[in-house]
């Protein structure tokens, strides 16, 4: 594990397969909960980061949609 920036958490780099011969560096990004345990707060795979990529989408949508249309896709996505 690699200490981010700020004592933000925590980078794990790791590497998954995606076919017999094609290999893909992924990194997983961790916090400190409050009681103590590590959770996984973003993901990332060549250079895509989860968190950027849906926090661009939600920002397209309220500039499109408004804010209404935010709270919507987040709770949908809450399940």
């Amino acid at each position: 594990m690699n200490p981010l920036p700020r004592d933000r958490g925590w980078r794990v780099p790791a590497t998954t397969t995606r076919s017999a011969d094609e290999r893909c560096a992924v990194e997983f990004r961790l916090s400190s909960a409050r009681d103590g345990s590590l959770k996984i707060f973003d993901f990332g795979a060549e250079g895509l980061s989860l968190i950027r990529t849906y926090r661009g989408r939600l920002a397209t949508l309220l500039a499109r949609e408004g804010i209404d249309a935010v709270i919507k896709e987040l709770r949908i996505a809450a399940g």
